[in-house]
């Protein structure tokens, strides 16, 4: 959160204190060995908090061995509710507050914390398939610990249209679907919401185009929360797997990472 000053970034089992220069592994878990990044959010006094997993989730097995650390990945403590799937974890932009962090599983399930490492059972995102991956990416507003609002990417096999977007204003209670505009056939990747979403609503999407699917947008976007999409790129053979924002609304950038495809800014 505060890279333009301790340019800090975080990259599996590894982090890099100058801008990417230079990597070292991250202090060892309670495994004994670095765990590998899953999740970066607010800071806590003066560094941020980090959750990682022993084992990352591979798309058969993994997601296991969830740990936090609240001085940017000096020291780990291990998390209690969920053995295994977990292919991503969000904390609250009021973490240092609240306390409060969602996470996911490959089939759907959705566990929230109110103490950072206690995880209880909160709901399933709608997708089918509970032995197959269907959930790629989950999101919070940055007005999360007021309005609520998540967002969950699901490329679901079982289901039609096999693309969703699930939103959620409780808090991942309920969730309901956000697909208008969204070519039912594409893969959903990554979701990114602007950090002024409050305001403007802004969302955009990155998905995965194989060699066997026909020409699918890359990019889609949303200014009304994720109710309407609209394509915003189309990419050859990639997966746009992370988004990354600089500067202010209006005035600012977005970075999308997007593979063999080339780093694209908006």
């Amino acid at each position: 959160p505060l890279f333009a000053y301790d340019r800090t970034l975080y990259s599996g089992r590894t982090v890099s204190t100058d801008g990417g220069d230079t990597w070292r592994d991250l202090q060892m878990g309670p495994s004994g060995r670095a765990p590998y990044v899953i999740g970066v959010g607010p800071l806590t006094a003066t560094l941020p908090v980090v959750y990682a997993v022993d084992e990352p989730y591979t798309g058969v097995t993994g997601g296991r061995g969830l740990v936090l650390s609240e001085d940017g990945g000096l020291t780990w403590r291990a998390t209690e509710g969920v053995a295994q799937g977990i292919v991503d974890v969000v904390a609250s932009p009021g973490f240092p507050d609240d306390r409060t962090a969602l996470l996911v599983t490959a089939g759907g399930f959705v566990y929230g914390s109110q103490d950072g490492l206690t995880f209880r059972y909160v709901s399933r995102v709608p997708s089918y398939d509970p032995i197959e991956r269907n959930v790629y990416d989950l999101a919070l507003s940055p007005d999360f610990p007021m309005d609520g609002i998540a967002l969950a990417v699901v490329e679901d096999p079982l289901a039609s249209p096999r693309a969703n977007i699930y939103f959620s204003n409780n808090a991942g209670r309920t969730w309901q679907p956000r697909t208008g505009g969204l070519d039912g056939s594409c893969r959903p990747r990554s979701i990114t919401l602007s950090p002024a979403f409050g305001i403007d609503r802004v969302v955009f999407l990155g998905t995965e185009r194989r060699d066997s699917d026909p020409p699918l947008p890359g990019l889609f976007g949303s200014d009304t929360g994720g109710a309407d999409w609209f394509p915003e790129s189309y990419l050859g053979t990639s997966v746009v797997r992370d988004f990354a924002w600089l500067g202010v609304a209006g005035s600012g950038k977005l970075f999308a990472a997007a593979g063999v495809a080339g780093l694209l800014a908006r």
